[in-house]
């Protein structure tokens, strides 16, 4: 089913091809072996063995050839059928009827299949190269500009991480959510490295209308895992990762889906901010989507963040 459809078109035309060939072929051997295509060049009769032919209405390989596609397709024109004389005929008779039957089983089930499931991943899902920590509300962006991972920033006063996500192909999922969870090694008292994983809070509960390229925005408060970074410095000293995860229901096959993605520290990025890609065409009266600047974001003011007196969570950073 992961096949391509060019390699499944061809390998359901070519299996049908084989079989004619391959029965056409044993059933060749077998009159030709009883005598069928030896003949009186005078008289025109038949010098084989038996009063009968084992295949009426053959007298060369192309109309053997003929015999075994009516015989797999059932056409049955008449002139050309097995007889009695020879068992082996039969035999191969009946067993291409089985054939046919499982090669156009096998093959309904796995085009019906093919189209049926769902995707892979949920539609044609894209998230953003990066994210972003950046102050909400601030209108004061430099002239600095990034193009290529997840920002944090400030919104209304609050510090938010940010990441873009979008469908190019504008098909509504159905009742997606959106998780992303902090991947964390932690050590325990015996000196075990075990990995542990925290789910980050998001605005709206994670449910989001994937109609258009949307931000998805996690507060950095007090009950945040990532509280305790308070300057980029720490953010790319740190080791941890953030992993996304998208479920809904497309709307093709009304079956779950899922795409996934997930950023390290090197990825997310200190006082940057998304640039707006959704215009209003005043010509054509319609809004219209700059899928060109996607991952492109611009440097904004970061206030001063004092470093908290205690971390709820704490995490294993890189040394030098």
């Amino acid at each position: 089913m992961e096949l391509e459809w060019k390699y499944m078109l061809t390998l359901f035309l070519g299996s049908y091809f084989l079989s004619w060939l391959l029965f056409a072929v044993l059933c060749y051997v077998v009159s030709w072996s009883h005598g069928d295509f030896l003949f009186d060049e005078i008289s025109g009769v038949r010098l084989g063995e038996g009063d009968r032919p084992c295949i009426y209405g053959v007298t060369s390989w192309v109309t053997m050839i003929i015999y075994s596609v009516e015989t797999q397709t059932t056409l049955g024109f008449g002139e050309k059928y097995a007889s009695e004389e020879c068992p082996e005929t039969v035999f191969l008779f009946i067993m291409q009827m089985v054939c046919a039957a499982l090669i156009e089983g096998s093959m309904v089930s796995l085009i019906y299949a093919k189209t049926a499931r769902p995707a892979r991943q949920m539609t044609k899902l894209k998230f953003s190269d990066k994210a972003v920590v950046s102050p909400r509300g601030t209108n004061s962006p430099s002239q600095s500009i990034i193009y290529h991972f997840v920002q944090i920033c400030y919104r209304d006063g609050k510090l938010c991480l940010l990441f873009r996500v979008c469908d190019p192909r504008e098909q509504q999922s159905i009742e997606s959510k959106i998780r992303v969870y902090m991947i964390v090694d932690k050590r325990t008292r015996e000196g075990e490295i075990i990995k542990t994983h925290t789910e980050l809070k998001l605005q709206g509960n994670g449910e989001q209308l994937i109609l258009w390229p949307d931000l998805v925005c996690h507060v950095i408060d007090a009950s945040s895992p990532l509280h305790q970074f308070t300057n980029a410095k720490l953010f790319n000293a740190a080791q941890f990762e953030l992993y996304v995860s998208i479920v809904g229901t497309s709307p093709a096959t009304a079956q779950m889906t899922e795409a996934k993605t997930s950023y390290v520290p090197r990825e997310i990025f200190w006082g940057q901010r998304f640039v707006n890609i959704i215009h209003y065409d005043a010509t054509n009266e319609r809004y219209v989507v700059d899928y060109e600047n996607f991952n492109r974001t611009i440097s904004v003011d970061m206030p001063l963040k004092q470093q908290p007196a205690s971390d709820h969570l704490r995490l294993e950073y890189k040394r030098d």
